[in-house]
């Protein structure tokens, strides 16, 4: 499996990427098996750190892309481009538990398709 790590530095940037990256290596949505959503807000991101730990991850057969400004747990615009990004693959979802705050800071959703 080969993992594409996206970190672009603004959500807008990293959705546009990844976007583009999808279309380019012509997958569909059906390709898309399961996301896995975690965001810790105690910790950074930072581009040293294992991209299978970015907030956002998504798995086909073959790929896995790693999005590290798509975030979760709070009412902003990383948050709100994992909205766009898992309803752009039809994901079936909760949007309420990508913005809910936890006590322990710690987001970990998996998404099934």
């Amino acid at each position: 499996m080969k993992t594409i790590a996206i970190m672009e530095g603004s959500t807008e940037r990293t959705i546009k990427s990844f976007m583009e990256i999808f279309k380019k290596l012509c997958l569909s949505n059906d390709k898309v098996r399961y996301a896995k959503v975690y965001y810790n807000v105690n910790e950074l991101i930072s581009y040293e750190q294992d991209p299978l730990t970015f907030p956002l991850t998504i798995y086909t057969d073959d790929y896995v892309f790693c999005l590290a400004d798509c975030t979760a747990g709070y009412g902003g615009t990383g948050p709100q481009g994992t909205v766009e990004v898992l309803k752009y693959l039809d994901m079936t979802f909760d949007e309420n538990e990508i913005y809910r705050r936890r006590e322990n800071g710690i987001t970990n959703l998996l998404i099934r398709r």
